[in-house]
Parts: structure tokens; sequence; C-alpha cells
């Protein structure tokens, strides 16, 4: 058994003192800068909510202006003193200027009229979608047809832009600490807000200047800096052959720096991974999906070296209106035939039409097409990286980082069992259905009976397989008695199979799909929103759902086809035949038949099953051996904000929160709250009741937003701060409704930060909770006498929690289940690491990037890490807490025992150890049942 771990975090070297460099720095002419918003919201929407795309021009600038490091996009839209541009030497003038001037003219000129037809894209540089809206000045007048787009309107800009090249920005230098930090009160570092650029691009180019030698190999990296992070590739990337062609992929390394509650120094974060590249022609974007494509171009000054140290980002989608593929999200591609008129660039189709060839580089130009799951067409390089590799990286990286930088102290294992009771009710004693199980695998189905026994109140499971396939068919008929322990059905009539045993009964009705797997029909009018179409298509669909044969099953298995049967985007049925069902009172599980996506079609079927069972309810809760100072009568209680963008599965944006309650003991112990009704359900009625729940009404605030006669709101603007208010109101109903018993409340961080501002680092305080990010936080008691607060993060997708894998004195590397902690005591912040599922198992020493001898066919493997998760126990019966609530004579708690807790609610007999603790994992999975539907009356105007 491993006893220590080790995390890819560094932190600043204590007796190294502050890393100080010199930097230049532009701060945007206010007046400039004002004209020129003011110029692009008339051009655009007249809507103030609106600012310039700075985010555009600061990519533009570090990729192509030598030496400027990062652009603060929100210190130049926020019109502030603040710098906006840094740069490690005075970059002349006659290279920031043409740049602006360049990204201005592109910026004010005039756009196509867009009509948002159904699969015809409007301005995509201002939507969201990518599928474009009518956009106009309120009063339904499209932009071409208005007066702010004629000749005068030219010569504005002009003068504009002839001011720009009379007083060309001016810069200014400063000495500045790269490592500069405060502390909040709760003794959280507060790193100053230049840190989060300037000391990633610090990391990123200690990285880029030294090679990584390795086992005779030298990889090279080159940075792709993106807001605050950093992220560097090997380049030129690597080759193996495989399947009779060649296959490309690339080292990757993200630079985040980032705080841990209660400790005052902040670390740097560098995660490595695997990036893929594009290199057939048949692999393309999905539906309504997006390619992320790096360019490697000369630098177009003549004075200039000979190419920059940086990988330009850009985005790449199939654009309606014009049927291909175009350039998206204000990519800098766009731009350089402006900034480079010698050389000729490639579009994206061809990009697409000739990968390899561009990859490998073509007239000193390269392009890198990164593949991602969801795209048309396979990779045969592995995602991810094993332990053994990732160290070897881990300690380049530390060598590059010294002696500025140390790693972190390796976290050592609590000595205590991590895992609960697996294959155990919560109550042995109780009966009702009979149990006489001794193997594990006896008693995880014994478990299953028992809890669905008491969720259905001894009636029979009653289930629907709709299918297509005869082997998906009988794979689920297969599998569902298999999971209770039952024998295998007997066939009861011609679409009917029972099985029964134990004192339970299951009846399943197989019936043929027919049309509705079919793909959605998108009605094509002029004028018609595609959220709207959409919907009609969704309308459609349940229609037909009504018309199925009506049964009284409690959930239903559907056979549906993969990806390449729904090509274009909006077609596929899922959501509609979801809420089809749903109306009818029925649950849903999905299921694809045997393919090349989804091969093992046993074991997808016995998921399929075991998710069938969560969401009626039936999950057994394994007990827990976190420790005799946990109350007997504990509720746990997990809230998960379920957020759709316009990009989202109905193509509507809304919010939800959903809370989750569990009492362990309980016949029925998951229950949901309905915020329309007031109380606590069950947890199959919530899911019911969130299917139907067609979105927030009209008139309420913040679901509009000026500039769009429509109400679409894709970027929220105008409904942050009521929508804010709205859920912070209902977590603290929820908390008073949870007050009559000893509570576990379980929340993460990166997914209720949006709503809950009082849970970032740096204004958390233990055993308070403050809900907004100004305002002082009140005692966690006066909530709940008896209630506890336990924080959970993981990575996000933006490096908040390190890597890690186990380690020990002899030099073994693995992976290891267990609660780690560092080795100072009294502390609230732990760390959870869980199993490889069976499934994923590898070769620990398993090497991708540079195979050895042994490991020839290395890089095509899959190399799964588990994740772990940062557990703060942020609020407890702590001795301070207790002696503040007039309770002194009372033990307090221990932080590690509720910390245990938390991590013990992450293993389950039915499952793989999940990602989050049940609570949370049964709440984030409700939110499959949220699905918005457009109002009817939302076209665009004509």
């Amino acid at each position: 058994m491993y006893r220590l771990i080790r995390t890819a975090a560094y932190e600043v070297e204590p007796g190294h003192g502050p890393i100080v460099e010199a930097h230049h720095m532009m701060r945007p002419d206010p007046a400039w800068w004002a004209e020129l918003t003011e110029r692009y919201r008339s051009a655009r929407r007249g809507d103030p909510a609106y600012g310039l795309p700075t985010r555009h021009l600061g990519s533009l600038l570090c990729a192509l202006a030598p030496g400027v490091v990062t652009a603060d996009a929100q210190a130049a839209s926020a019109r502030s003193d603040a710098p906006w541009l840094y740069a490690r030497e005075l970059v002349p003038d006659d290279v920031i200027v043409p740049l602006i001037d360049t990204w201005a003219t592109e910026l004010l000129a005039p756009r196509h009229v867009t009509t948002d037809v159904p699969g015809i894209a409007g301005d995509e540089a201002d939507d969201e979608d990518g599928f474009g809206y009518w956009y106009g000045n309120g009063n339904g007048t499209p932009e071409n047809e208005r007066e702010d787009c004629g000749p005068a309107n030219d010569q504005h800009i002009e003068h504009l832009l002839e001011r720009l090249y009379e007083a060309p920005p001016t810069w200014t230098t400063e000495d500045i600490d790269l490592t500069s930090s405060a502390t909040s009160p709760a003794g959280t570092a507060l790193p100053g807000r230049h840190v989060y650029r300037l000391l990633t691009e610090w990391v990123a180019a200690r990285l880029t200047a030294r090679p990584w030698h390795v086992r005779g190999r030298t990889l090279r990296f080159k940075a792709v800096t993106d807001g605050e992070r950093s992220e560097l590739v090997s380049w030129p990337p690597l080759r193996h052959v495989t399947h009779r062609r060649a296959w490309y992929y690339s080292a990757r390394l993200s630079v985040h720096v980032q705080t841990v509650p209660f400790h005052g120094h902040f670390r740097v974060h560098v995660s490595p991974g695997i990036r893929r590249w594009v290199t057939g022609s048949g692999t393309r974007p999905g539906p309504g999906q997006r390619a992320t494509v790096l360019l490697d171009a000369p630098l177009p000054w003549a004075d200039a070296g000979e190419r920059t140290p940086r990988l330009i980002g850009n985005s790449v989608g199939y654009d309606h209106r014009l049927r291909r593929l175009s350039w998206q999200r204000r990519s800098t591609a766009t731009l350089l035939p402006h900034v480079d008129i010698v050389r000729t660039f490639p579009d994206p189709e061809e990009l697409f039409r000739s990968p390899e060839e561009l990859l490998l580089g073509r007239d000193s130009f390269r392009a890198g097409i990164t593949y991602h799951p969801t795209m048309q067409g396979v990779h045969r390089i592995g995602p991810g990286l094993m332990p053994r590799e990732r160290a070897e990286l881990d300690a380049w990286v530390a060598e590059s980082l010294a002696p500025a930088f140390r790693r972190v102290p390796d976290l050592t294992r609590i000595n205590r069992v991590s895992k609960p009771l697996l294959g155990r009710t919560v109550d042995p004693d109780r009966r009702g259905v009979e149990n006489s199980a001794r193997n594990p695998v006896d008693v995880a189905a014994a478990g299953r009976r028992q809890a669905l026994h008491d969720v259905l109140g001894g009636q029979a499971l009653r289930l629907d397989i709709v299918w297509h396939s005869k082997d998906v068919r009988d794979e689920v008929l297969h599998a569902l008695p298999e999971l209770l322990g039952l024998p295998h059905p007997e066939k009861t009539s011609r679409d009917e199979w029972t099985s029964e045993a134990h004192g339970l009964t299951v009846r399943m009705c197989a019936v043929r799909r027919g049309v509705l797997g079919a793909p959605l029909k998108l009605p094509r009018r002029r004028g018609l929103r595609r959220a709207t179409a959409l919907g009609q298509a969704i309308t459609a669909r349940t229609e037909q759902v009504a018309g199925f044969p009506a049964t009284q099953a409690h959930a239903t298995v559907i056979e549906l086809d993969g990806r390449a049967r729904y090509p274009r985007a909006g077609t596929d049925p899922k959501h509609a035949l979801r809420i089809g069902f749903a109306a009818t009172g029925r649950l849903t599980q999905f299921i694809q038949p045997p393919g090349e996506e989804a091969p093992d079609l046993g074991q997808r079927a016995r998921s399929a099953c075991l998710d069938v069972l969560r969401q009626i309810g039936a999950v057994p809760f394994p007990p827990h051996q976190a420790g005799a100072a946990i109350p007997e009568n504990l509720q746990y209680v997990g809230l998960w904000l379920v957020r759709h963008t316009s990009r989202g599965p109905t193509r509507c944006a809304t919010r939800r929160l959903i809370a989750l309650r569990i009492r362990p003991g309980d016949h029925e112990p998951v229950h949901g709250w309905d915020e329309i009704r007031e109380t606590w359900v069950p947890y199959r009625r919530l899911l019911l009741t969130l299917a139907s729940d067609r979105g927030l009404p009209e008139d309420e605030p913040g679901t509009r937003v000026p500039g769009r006669p429509d109400g679409s709101a894709a970027r929220w603007h105008g409904f942050e701060n009521p929508w804010r208010e709205e859920a912070q109101r209902q977590i603290q109903s929820i908390l008073f409704q949870i007050r009559d018993r000893p509570t576990l409340l379980l929340a993460s961080a990166g997914n209720l930060r949006q709503c809950w501002p009082g849970l970032a680092s740096g204004v958390l305080a233990p055993d308070e909770l403050a809900f907004g990010a100004g305002e002082p936080g009140q005692r966690l008691s006066l909530y709940g006498p008896d209630l506890r607060f336990v924080l959970l993060r993981d990575a996000n997708g933006r490096g908040e929690v390190p890597q890690w894998w186990a380690r020990d004195e002899a030099g073994a590397i693995g992976f290891s289940a267990g609660l780690w902690t560092p080795g100072h005591a009294a502390g609230r912040v732990f760390y959870s690491t869980a199993d490889v599922p069976h499934t994923a198992a590898r070769p620990k020493g398993l090497m991708k990037l540079v195979p050895d001898a042994d490991g020839r066919t290395a890089p095509t493997k899959n190399a799964w890490n588990p994740r772990g998760l940062e557990i703060t126990v942020a609020g407890c019966l702590s001795a301070k807490a207790l002696a503040d609530a007039g309770r002194e004579q009372e033990q307090p708690d221990d932080p590690a025992d509720w910390a245990m807790l938390a991590h013990q609610l992450r293993f389950h007999d039915s499952y793989s150890p999940l990602a989050w603790p049940l609570p949370l994992h049964l709440a984030k999975l409700a939110g499959e049942y949220v699905l918005p539907m457009a109002k009817e009356g939302t076209e665009a105007q004509p």
C-alpha cells in the first residue's frame, strides 16, 4: 500500500525571495477607446451590455507582436486605469498600431444581413451558437439599412483610425513582482490580479526555453496562451504508425495559478496530458461542434525573428450560411491575411482536406487540428498519460522552475478505513425481501432488491424496452434480473417477460422502436429561431411518443443509434424522447447498438439497467466507517447548479438549482426539493417534474436581453444579479428545511461559485457562511445547530486541483485510493483519490511519449487517471463554533472525520468510484431532465 502521493503543484521557494521583472505596460487611451466602443455598439445592436471583443485583439497581439506577454481583456473593456498590455521588451509603434488598426477595421466593417433561418448562419462572430440570430436596432431594422452604415459613418471610422496613427498608445515601464500576494482574514493567499497572467507566462517561458531530454529523444514545447492559463504542446508533433497509417500527437502541459482555502501561499499547477492531431480527411467537427486549430506561421515583420514562439489558437465550425467550414469565435486566423499580405493562408476547408500535409508544414506554415472524441472519425492514439511518465515530466518541470519554485510536499495517507461497508444495507435487520446472500455479488444484488422493494412499496418493477436490434433487447432482458439476483426471465406473452424470486417481481415489455429513433425533422421557415424550430421538432416527436403503446412501466430503456445516424445538429431525438416519455410518467435510459462507438454491449446493458434503478431511486446506501463521532441520524444534502447555454440540449439557456437529500434507513431515502411545491419529493418524481418544467416565465426578470427581440439569453446579460439573488434565496430556504436533524451539506465550489460567490477560496471562512462576495459571514450554526458543510473541488477544466500519482520511498509509482493530508495537523483541507476501474487497468509504467522497447503499441492505449478531489471541511462544530453557540461542554468535531465521510461517499457497490460523493452524483445526473423549451411566438421580425 502506498503511503504517499505526489501532486503536480509548486510553490515559491521560501528562501528565494520575490520574482521581480521589468515589464513594459500599455494603458488604453480612454477617449479613443470610448469612441470605438460606441461605434461598435452602434454598428451591432445598440446594447450597452455588450462591450468590445478585446480578447480577440489580445490574441492577435500576443501572437504577432514580439515581446508581448499577455493582454488583459477585462482591464481594456472596463475603461480602468489598470494596464492592459504587458511586454518583456518595448514593441515598436509600427508593429502595434497596424495590428490594432486591422482589428478595429474588421470590427467595424459592415456585416451581412442575417435572417436566422434554421441551418443558415448569421454573424457567427457575435453569435455564441454559431447558428445566427436576427440583430437590429430594436425595431427590426437590418443593419445595412440603418443610418449609421452610410458614407458619413465611414468617414467617422476613418478619422478614428487616423487618430490612432497620429497618437499611438504610450508605454510605461515598471518592475513587477510576479509573486505578490496578500492574505484573507481566514489565512487564504490572495495573489495580485496580474499574477494569474504574468506568472503563468513566466512559467511557460521557462519550460519552452529548456528542452526535455528523455531516453535519447528531445521534446521541445511551444506556448499557446489563453486567458488566465498557459498551455504548452510539444512541437513538432510525435508520429506513430498503426493500422497502416501515421497518427500524430503531442505532449500537453497546462499551467494555472491556484489557491487553497486557508493556506497562505498560492500554487502553480502544471497538468500534463496528450494533444492528438487530426490527420485524416474524414475527420471533421460533429454537428454543432467546433474544432481548435493551432497555427505556426512566420512573423510578418521584416526585421523580426524567424517565427513566433507561440502557436496561434483558432476555432473552426460549420457555417450553415456558407454551407462550409469557417473560422469562428473571432479567430485570429481571420486577420492574418490583412497583416501578412505576402503569404496565402489555407481556409478551414483546405485544412480538413489536407490535415497531415499542413501539420507537417507547407511553405513555412504549419497547422494542427486538435482531435476531440465528438468529431466524426476515430483517432488511434489513446488519450492520457500513465503515472510513471507523468512523474518523469514532473521531474523535468521541477528542475526547470528551480530555484524560484519548489514542489509542494507530498501528501500522507490518513490511517483509517477509507471505504464504506460495501455490500451491506444500512439496516440489515429490516425485512421485506429475502436475503441469504454471502458472496459480494449476491450481497450487492440483495441490497438492490431491498432498495427496490422499499421504493416501490412491494410492487412489481415494470420496464419497457424499446429496441431495434434483438441483441440489445436480449442483453437488457438478461442484465436487469442478473443485477437483482433473479433467475433468467421467462416469456409470458408475445412481448412480455417476467422474472420473480426473493419476494420481488420484474415484468419487462419489449416493443420495436419504429419511427421514434428517426432523426428529428427541423422545420425550415424564414425568420424562425433555431431554438423555436428545435422546440417544434421536439413537440412533434413527443406527440409520436404519446401515440406509442401506453403501459404502466416505471422506466423505459431505449435503443438509440450513435452520432453517425444524426449528422445534422439538432436532429438527435434523445431529448425529445426523454420529454415525451416523462409526459407519460416513464423515466428513460438510452443504450447504443453494437458497433465501433460502443463495443461492449453486455457492460453497456448492465450500466443502463443500473441507471434505471438509480433513476427510480433504488440506490442502496452503504454504511460509512468514518468513526463513531458521526451522528446516527445524519442526513446528506447535495446542491448542484444545472447550467445550459443557448448551445445546450434544447438550444435554450437556463439555470436550475437541484437539491438532493438522502436519509439512510428511510424506506425511500432519496428525495429532491420541488421548488414549485416547496416540498421534498421522491427522486423519480423529481426527475419527471424537471422534464415537465418548460423554463422561466417570460415576465421574470432576467429572461430577456436588450437588443434581441426574441429574448434569448446566450450570454445572460441583465440576468446575473437577479438570478444570483434568487438562487441564494433558494439555498437559504433549503437550509431552513433541513434544520430538524444533523445534516452534512455537500457542494461543488466550481459548480456553485457562479451563484454563490461566498464559496470562493479568498472569501471562505471556517464555520461561517457568506453568500455574497462582499457581505460578512454568519455563524454556520445559525442555519442549523448540527449542520456541517463540506466543499469539494475538482480540476474543473482549469487545473483547480492538481494531478496526482502515488509513490513510495523505493521509487515505485502507481495509483492508490485513500484520503490524504499535508503533514501538519488541525487542517481543514484534504485530498481524496479513488481506484482505477477494472475496465481501465493498464501497466503503470506505460510510456506513450517516448515508448521503450517493451511498449511499441503504448501510444494507442487509453491512460485512465482517477480524478482527485479537494475536500474542504468549511464548517463543523469546532471548539470555537461550539463556544460561540454556548455549547462549550460538547466534544468538538475532528475535520478529518467529516472529510473521510465525504470521501467514502464516492464508493458504491453498483458503480466504479464516483467522481463526486453520492448525493452530488445523484443531483448532477438529475440535470439530464432539465430540458427547457423555446416559447412559441418568438420569431424574428421579417
